[in-house]
């Protein structure tokens, strides 16, 4: 059969593809971008890889790949901080052109209003 539009082959590339981002991720981005993840996961009901790239930035962190980051979120998805929605929103980067981003569901904020 064809892979040119198999689903099954698609899923193998995109995480093939992701390994190969994290992998070649500086470690000093990937542990600050996911700090960043769970600080603004703690407080924010949702979340986006654009609440994480100001941190960054204000530390003067960077990686020569911003794929990067989407690992990353995938990592922080499993640790249980973190839920996939099926929303996204305008990236802030310009470097994105306005690209979509996925708006994750934060499993680690906690509303302190009291009724």
């Amino acid at each position: 059969m064809d892979d040119l539009f198999s689903y099954a082959a698609a899923q193998r590339g995109k995480e093939a593809g992701m390994a190969q981002v994290e992998q070649n991720a500086a470690p000093l981005f990937s542990d600050a971008a996911e700090q960043a993840i769970r600080e603004a996961a703690l407080q924010n009901p949702e979340v986006s890889i654009n609440d994480i790239w100001p941190a960054l930035e204000q530390q003067g962190i960077r990686t020569h790949e911003n794929r990067a980051a989407g690992p990353v979120m995938v990592r922080c998805a499993k640790r249980g901080w973190i839920v996939k929605t099926d929303r996204t929103v305008r990236s802030i980067r310009s470097t994105r052109h306005k690209g979509d981003v996925r708006v994750w569901k934060s499993l680690l904020y906690k509303n302190e209003t009291s009724i």
